[in-house]
């Protein structure tokens, strides 16, 4: 899981109902150190004692270190910010060329961030393959699996709220689903990835109001 904010944290401590182990990682060093000492910067349910336990059990890795980042699934939990009111996705750009160094084949890559219409596909996947020589939907897969759950209810909404899956291609969804099988409880297919960030907007912008 890429990103250890009040996206990411959740969601690895609710992936660890299914997997042995997982990794996280966020460029900043603080905020690692601060997960370390329990010290989060954002109120979640029940997330500091599932927190706790896991670290204990080092079932849950986190760290800040670029070189020790791999996988075979990348939960990318990073989206677009906004600076001076215009669309800043040098954070996104980065993770892709971090991520065009540690994929090999057959590896998962899952975008659930907020992103504009289109950034999915024409910011973050062009910046991962321009930088491989492996090509999405034949050596690996591209997915956009938005998040909407609210601050503060995130472990009980990752529950109850169906996923929404859409992939770069055919190969990419039915992989994308064959992963979110394992992990949710429902999930909805979705035509394009286009769609998918649509929908998040949406959601987004309806919460919000």
């Amino acid at each position: 899981v890429i990103g250890l904010g009040h996206i990411g944290l959740p969601l690895a401590v609710y992936l660890l109902k299914k997997f042995n182990n997982v990794l996280g990682y966020d460029f900043n060093q603080k905020k690692i150190i601060n997960i370390h000492k329990r010290n989060l910067d954002f109120y979640e349910k029940n997330l500091e004692s599932s927190l706790n336990f896991y670290l204990k059990q080092k079932r849950l890795e986190i760290t800040y270190k670029k070189n020790e980042v791999y996988a075979e699934i990348y939960i990318i939990c990073v989206g677009s910010d906004l600076s001076n009111n215009r669309i800043n996705n040098k954070n996104l750009i980065e993770i892709a060329k971090l991520l065009s160094k540690k994929i090999k084949k057959n590896d998962l890559v899952i975008l659930r961030g907020t992103v504009q219409v289109g950034g999915a596909r024409n910011i973050f996947l062009k910046s991962l393959t321009n930088n491989t020589s492996l090509v999405c939907g034949k050596d690996f897969y591209f997915s956009y699996m938005p998040e909407r759950h609210i601050v503060g209810n995130a472990l009980e909404e990752t529950e109850k709220i169906p996923q929404l899956v859409s992939g770069y291609s055919k190969n990419c969804l039915d992989r994308a689903t064959n992963y979110v099988k394992k992990i949710f409880n429902n999930f909805i297919e979705l035509k394009s990835i286009e769609e998918g960030e649509m929908i998040k907007l949406s959601s987004n912008s309806y919460r919000d109001l």
